[in-house]
């Protein structure tokens, strides 16, 4: 399934911003990241969009920024 994510997302510019604008990106950072396959296609995913929108959207972003804060 995200195999088929990655490869429209790839092609498809409006795609991409619809997979974001719905949640799509911030819900695939949310995947359990344990299993090697999952992951692989996870960063896949993640190398389609800018790495500042990435990072934006993982679950860690406020505990990290914070840290840069303090």
């Amino acid at each position: 399934m995200l195999a088929q994510i990655q490869g429209v997302l790839a092609i498809n510019p409006e795609e991409r911003r619809n997979f974001l604008a719905t949640g799509g990106l911030k819900s695939v950072q949310l995947l359990d990241m344990t299993d090697a396959d999952v992951a692989a296609a996870v960063d896949n995913i993640n190398s389609i969009y800018p790495a500042e929108v990435v990072e934006y959207l993982k679950p860690d972003f406020m505990k990290k920024l914070s840290e840069r804060m303090s």
